[in-house]
């Protein structure tokens, strides 16, 4: 398999002050790539809303894991045969996030 093209669409990603909510630094980055950053943020947003007190940012590399293991964009499905290798421990991690069953995390951002 090989990579997605880096010739994707472009799209500006801004990094927000949470306290603000004013743009902080902005940045050129593919649509996929900032779904998936959207999406870590979410998935980090709802731990804490569960109870997780561990997060004290939006994105971490754990939820950008996590991101990568439920998407569906081509980086994504590019990433997971590695991360299948590698043999993340992916429940684990869910549940550390105060995700009891996999099923609640995939339906997140449906």
């Amino acid at each position: 398999m090989t990579a997605p093209s880096f010739w994707e669409e472009v799209v500006i990603v801004r990094l927000s002050s949470r306290e603000s909510g004013i743009p902080v630094k902005e940045f050129p980055s593919t649509r996929a790539l900032a779904l998936l950053l959207a999406r870590a943020t979410l998935i980090n947003n709802e731990a804490r809303e569960r109870g997780f007190e561990k997060s004290g940012f939006d994105i971490s590399f754990k939820s950008m894991l996590l991101a990568f293991l439920i998407s569906d964009d081509p980086w994504s499905q590019w990433f997971k045969p590695y991360v299948q290798a590698k043999t993340a421990r992916v429940d684990e991690l869910l549940r550390e996030r105060h995700f009891q069953v996999r099923k609640e995390f995939e339906e997140l951002d449906t």
